[in-house]
């Protein structure tokens, strides 16, 4: 049977989903939202301060700074943001791989605007929700539909 469940973000914004569970009216949601450009540029934006690539940039060990060369420098960064890239998706390493394809083909060409799967979006959308790193104060409640 079908029940209502209310999409409460930000503290006052809210939704009413229709589904056969929570997981569904999550699900819902974040089919409907996807295209949302705000998440979008979360997702796929390669700069440092996206919500994304900011927990894996940011996640780097200090050991970089004694090293000598800029070139040295930026394989150790690059080698641990791809362990906290597997580390984010590690239940679902096609989505780590999917991500660090397109990250590699910025840093090859600085105006190639990544491009990723309507899964991916969907499984890292909701990684996103579920951390708090998108959304403040994200719950579904199901709703009593009473007599």
């Amino acid at each position: 049977m079908v029940k209502l469940y209310a999409v409460v973000t930000n503290g006052d914004n809210w939704e009413v989903v229709q589904a056969d569970s929570q997981e569904e009216a999550f699900d819902s949601y974040v089919r409907e939202h996807i295209d949302d450009p705000d998440f979008k540029n979360d997702i796929q934006s390669m700069g440092l301060n996206a919500t994304l690539m900011k927990r894996f940039y940011w996640e780097v060990p200090d050991g970089w700074r004694g090293m000598e060369g800029e070139e040295d420098r930026n394989i150790y960064e690059n080698k641990w943001m791809i362990h906290n890239i597997n580390q984010f998706w590690h239940d679902a390493p096609r989505y780590a791989e999917e991500y660090i394809g397109e990250w590699q083909k910025t840093l090859r060409d600085p105006h190639y605007a990544p491009s990723f799967s309507t899964e991916f979006l969907t499984d890292t959308l909701k990684r996103l929700i579920r951390s708090g790193e998108c959304l403040e104060h994200f719950k579904i409640l199901k709703v009593d539909e009473g007599d």
